[in-house]
């Protein structure tokens, strides 16, 4: 751990505070009860999170704290057309104020941190309406975090009586001579043990151990499996994943692109046809179901979207389609030229995000995290890790237990012969499964 000589306080109040500030819905953070502070003089700092210390509980190698977390924004009580049924804003507020907490406690759950800050037990969320709080609309939750508890080495302490302030001198008398040397008392009885002294310096590390036994297939599903591909093979293998073409597109040989890409694949349109691209899946079936929708399940592909407006490109957990057809049930981003936006899909009806503007040409890392049968969450990063946008959907999500495929699928609307993507990376990771007596 690296906060050895910092305050446990102080530590894990500070990275609550920066993990709030670093959402970009979030436009302040204060260190206090919601309800002892309301700046209505000012919405544009709304929404705004409040972080109030409620104690904590120690024990030997933890200590846990409790905070209060409420997410709130102003209510609007101007007639509004986004809520019919309360003719405001309330429902918005609550929508943004889940979005801010939800991001926020899935991190502490799931990411792991320098200082080993988790979530210690559940929580639940209320709702924040009351108009005693000036109609302020969000959510309140309890929560507690726990970290590791390391015991600093604690110096003897020297009592001076003699030269406090606090000790009268007109009761100090004269140092009295020595008496005689009485006999020797009887001896007393053993006291009690003392406490356990701080903890040692870490010892001499130990030589390396043998070389382990290769895990088996088996032994790696307690854990969960990844199957990936890093473009290193040309033709129609990419293995595990199928490469294929559609209305004369074409998919080029792999080449190396710097030294962070293994491999790369670029996908060519053509003047014959519109409508014509390529695809990468596990199984080249429109009704395919190689991977069953499941909590934890993740998308990870690292490509180029070319900055052509007629180029429409879909990728993540996708069914119903191998080509240019829409998704009829899946989580996955849909692209239009440098435009992009979170799709989810139950039987062709679908929701969507607010859409999101990337660079120009540029190779960026998109994930898919399916956290729940409610809530799947969409990523961008870029290759330095800095990430560049989330969002989150909640409805119309794949039932549990749906078969789709991870996969990606890009192609021109327009009859033109164009380089139209690159791809370097596809990955799907599935939760760990039960295997009889290896689970």
């Amino acid at each position: 751990m690296v906060y050895s000589s910092l305050n446990p306080n102080a530590v894990v109040v500070e990275y609550l505070r920066q993990l709030f500030s670093n959402d970009p819905l979030v436009n302040d953070v204060q260190l206090i009860d919601f309800k002892s502070e309301m700046d209505l003089q000012n919405a544009s700092l709304f929404p705004k999170v409040y972080i109030l210390p409620n104690g904590f509980r120690y024990a030997d190698n933890s200590i846990e704290f409790l905070f209060e977390i409420a997410v709130v924004s102003e209510r609007n009580i101007e007639p509004s057309n986004t809520d019919n049924f309360y003719k405001n804003n309330f429902i918005d507020n609550l929508n943004d104020s889940c979005a801010i907490l939800m991001k926020a406690l899935n991190n502490l759950m799931y990411q792991e941190n320098q200082f080993g800050i988790h979530i210690l037990e559940g929580w639940t969320a209320n709702v924040i309406a009351d108009s005693r709080f000036t109609l302020l609309d969000g959510y309140e939750a309890s929560i507690v975090l726990s970290m590791q508890n390391e015991v600093p080495s604690c110096p003897s302490i020297y009592l001076d009586f003699q030269n406090s302030p606090y000790v009268h001198p007109s009761i100090i008398g004269v140092t009295g001579a020595t008496g005689a040397t009485g006999s020797q008392g009887v001896q007393g009885v053993q006291g009690i043990q003392g406490a356990t002294g701080a903890t040692g310096s870490q010892g001499i590390q130990g030589a390396t151990g043998a070389t382990g036994i290769g895990l088996t297939d088996l032994q790696i599903r307690r854990t969960g499996i990844t199957i990936f591909d890093d473009m290193t093979f040309s033709g129609n293998g990419v293995s595990p994943f199928v490469k294929s073409t559609f209305n004369s597109g074409a998919w080029g040989s792999s080449i190396e692109f710097d030294i962070n890409n293994m491999g790369l694949i670029q996908l060519t349109s053509s003047a014959a046809s519109a409508n014509s691209g390529g695809s990468i899946l596990l199984n080249n079936v429109a009704l395919a179901r190689a991977m069953t929708i499941a909590p934890g399940i993740q998308f990870d592909i690292i490509f180029i979207q070319r900055n052509i407006s007629t180029v429409k490109t879909r990728t993540g957990f996708i069914y119903g389609t191998t080509n240019i057809a829409n998704v009829t049930d899946g989580i996955y981003f849909e692209f239009d030229g440098l435009t992009v936006s979170a799709y989810s899909a139950n039987t062709s009806v679908r929701s969507s995000s607010a859409t999101y503007s990337i660079p120009n040409d540029t190779d960026l890392h998109y994930r898919i995290k399916l956290v729940s049968s409610s809530l799947a969450t969409y990523e961008i990063y870029t290759m330095n890790g800095t990430l560049l946008w989330s969002t989150s959907l909640t409805t119309n999500i794949p039932t549990i237990g749906f078969g789709t495929q991870p996969g990606f699928i890009c192609a021109n609307t327009a009859a033109s012969a164009a380089t139209i993507t690159h791809v370097d990376y596809i990955a799907a990771t599935y939760p760990a499964m039960n295997r009889g007596a290896l689970t």
